[in-house]
């Protein structure tokens, strides 16, 4: 559930983070010299470090077919310098602009790795940028889908749908074609790309999911060094939600046939 999550806010921190002339992020004069996901053992020698890790999972119905979850991030910046004093100066810094790059964040996309090409990226919009050959027939057929169902309710012109929505719907609507296998080859998608998405509907993975209600929800500009002398640290906690929609509730979803435990 978290993983996407994970690399996403890695990636969103990363791109937004001020740098120094290396495009290195930089807390004031400091480069970060580590990201880290989940719990890791801290040495002095790794500050400043950015700790990503989840504090929790909530999930409830938000109405029928439809799941809310919720996730629960906190992010750590670590930092040691040549005194308290300075040290207390860093972790407002990386508190500050935690906070500063969150706050623009309040919807995210959560891609996984493009299956197209094995690059990471932060937006749908790269399917079409980058694989336009492949996606192209998908967004005309997803715009065109889109405004018939506008004209059912509506008398005036269906309008355009946002550029990284309509790609996310253009791959979702390739990635289904690809998962029913009676439908023929599509055109410039490779036998390797292929298996890669059929590899994703066998180990139970969303391509492509958008959170919602993103928000820092509690801040520790610092801790005082307690304890760790010259070794402060400044946390943030960062809420989502996602909708999930349920297709299947069972009881008739399981094999009929008799089966016997395997050790």
């Amino acid at each position: 559930m978290l993983e996407d999550i994970y690399e996403t806010v890695r990636g969103v921190l990363f791109n937004d983070w001020p740098k120094n002339s290396s495009d290195i992020p930089v807390i004031y004069d400091l480069p970060i010299k580590k990201w880290h996901l989940g719990e890791f053992t801290l040495t002095g020698l790794d500050t400043p470090t950015i700790v990503i890790k989840g504090e929790s999972v909530g999930e409830k119905d938000a109405a029928y077919g439809t799941r809310e979850e919720e996730f629960r991030l906190t992010i750590t910046a670590y930092v040691q310098s040549a005194s308290r004093e300075l040290s207390e100066r860093h972790a407002q810094e990386a508190a500050r602009l935690l906070d500063t790059i969150l706050r623009k964040h309040r919807r995210l996309w959560v891609v996984g790795i493009c299956p197209i090409c094995q690059k990471s990226t932060l937006s749908p919009q790269h399917f079409v940028i980058e694989h336009n050959d492949i996606l192209a027939p998908y967004v005309t057929d997803v715009q065109d889908e889109f405004d018939d169902v506008w004209a059912l309710t509506h008398t005036s012109t269906a309008p355009s749908l946002g550029s990284s929505a309509l790609s996310g719907l253009a791959f979702l609507a390739m990635y289904d074609s690809v998962i029913d296998q009676t439908n023929p080859p599509i055109t410039n998608l490779t036998a390797a790309a292929r298996k890669r998405i059929l590899s994703y509907k066998e180990k139970l993975r969303r391509p492509v999911r958008l959170l919602y209600d993103v928000a820092v929800t509690d801040a520790k500009t610092s801790d005082g060094g307690e304890g760790q002398q010259l070794l402060y640290a400044a946390s943030l906690t960062l809420s989502a939600k996602e909708l999930l929609r349920v297709a299947e509730y069972g009881p008739d979803n399981v094999p009929t046939a008799s089966w016997e435990r395997r050790k």
